[in-house]
């Protein structure tokens, strides 16, 4: 079995055709001008960085309106190359993801030679080492 240092997922890669944007109507010119600013701040939800839904246009115009209910909203509607990413939603991916799990588990637990490495005598017991 290979050694799980040596997989890659390089072919798996991911290009999200219709990503929206929503944002203040006034910030259309610098974004034309100067694309998009990475937010930072502990208001957004999975931390610093620009934040798109996957084709949801909808849910994109209403972005804006949970900051301020008054604004004018815009949206973009950009193509975004994930590049090499793990999509849960694809089957390829998810069967990719089981193939490396069952490598680390055949290597590390069913692998005499690591249980006897760090100590561990059955897979219910912590290791010693």
């Amino acid at each position: 079995m290979a050694s799980p240092s040596k997989f890659e997922f390089s072919n798996l890669t991911k290009i999200v055709p219709d990503a929206y944007h929503g944002t203040d109507a006034a910030n259309i010119p610098s974004i034309e001008k100067e694309g998009f600013r990475i937010g930072t701040g502990g208001d957004l939800y999975l931390g610093d960085g620009v934040y798109f839904y996957e084709g949801s246009k909808a849910h994109a115009i209403g972005y804006p309106k949970l900051k301020d209910s008054t604004c004018k909203c815009a949206v973009f509607r950009c193509e975004i190359n994930l590049g090499r990413c793990i999509d849960l939603n694809n089957k390829q991916h998810k069967d990719a993801l089981k193939a490396f799990a069952a490598q680390v588990k055949y290597l590390a637990y069913d692998s005499t030679a690591f249980r006897k490495e760090h100590n561990i005598k059955s897979m219910d017991e912590p290791s010693h080492s």
